[in-house]
C-alpha cells in the first residue's frame, strides 16, 4: 500500500504557526534570561554557602584562639596582681629595713660617742692613775721600803709637784714629825684628789 498523495506525510502546521510562516523552518528560539538568572543565582548561593562555611571555619579558629588568648590574660592578670602584691610587700619591708638602719646608724653615732668619751675618759683615768702611781711609789718607798733619803727625794723631784718638794725640802731641813706628818698629809690629800677627778 502506498500512500496517498493527499494523506501524504507533510508536515503539517500546528495551531501555534501563524499563517505565512514555512512550516518547515522552525522560528529560532528565543534566549531564556530566566535559566541564565537561575544558574548564577545557584552559582551565588553556592559560593555565599562556601563564602559562610570558610567564615564560620574562620570564627571558630578565632573564637580558640581568644579563648587561649583570654586564659592568658586571666594567667597574666593573676600573676600582676601576684607580684604587685610581693613588689607591696617587698616595699613594705624595704621602707621597715630602712628605718632600722637608720635607728642602727643613730644607735652607732651615739655608741661611737659614748665610745670616744669612755676612752676619752680611760685615757683620762690611766694619766690620773699614773700621776696616783707615782704619788704612790713615793709614800710606799718612804713607808714600806725605806728608801733613802735621796732616793725619795729624787722621786719627788720626778712628780714635778713644786708643792710636794716644798714641803719635803722643809722636812730634809728640819727632820720634824711634824713637818713629815704635813708632808704626809700633802702627799696623801693629793693621791685621793687625783683619784676624785
Amino acid at each position: 500500500m502506498q500512500p496517498e498523495p493527499a494523506l501524504s506525510q507533510e508536515p503539517q502546521g500546528t495551531a501555534s504557526e501563524l499563517p505565512g510562516e514555512n512550516p518547515v523552518t522552525k522560528s529560532p528560539r528565543k534566549f531564556n534570561f530566566k535559566i541564565l538568572f537561575l544558574i548564577i543565582l545557584l552559582l551565588a548561593v553556592a559560593g555565599v554557602g562556601f563564602w559562610a562555611f570558610q567564615l564560620n571555619t574562620s570564627l571558630k579558629a578565632a573564637q580558640e584562639s581568644l579563648a587561649t588568648l583570654q586564659g592568658k590574660y586571666d594567667d597574666l592578670t593573676a600573676e600582676n596582681g601576684r607580684l604587685t602584691t610581693e613588689f607591696g610587700q617587698v616595699s613594705s619591708e624595704l621602707e621597715q629595713t630602712n628605718t632600722e638602719l637608720a635607728s642602727t646608724n643613730d644607735t652607732l653615732k651615739t655608741i661611737k660617742a659614748e665610745l670616744t668619751k669612755s676612752n676619752q675618759e680611760v685615757s683620762d683615768l690611766q694619766e690620773k692613775m699614773k700621776k696616783a702611781g707615782l704619788y704612790v711609789e713615793i709614800m710606799r718607798g718612804a713607808f714600806k721600803d725605806s728608801d733613802t733619803l735621796l732616793e725619795t727625794f729624787l722621786k719627788v723631784l720626778l712628780v714635778k709637784d713644786s708643792e710636794l718638794t716644798s714641803l719635803y725640802e722643809t722636812y730634809l731641813k728640819s727632820r720634824s714629825s711634824s713637818d713629815l706628818l704635813r708632808w704626809s698629809s700633802y702627799l696623801i690629800s693629793t693621791i685621793v684628789d687625783i683619784l676624785e677627778q
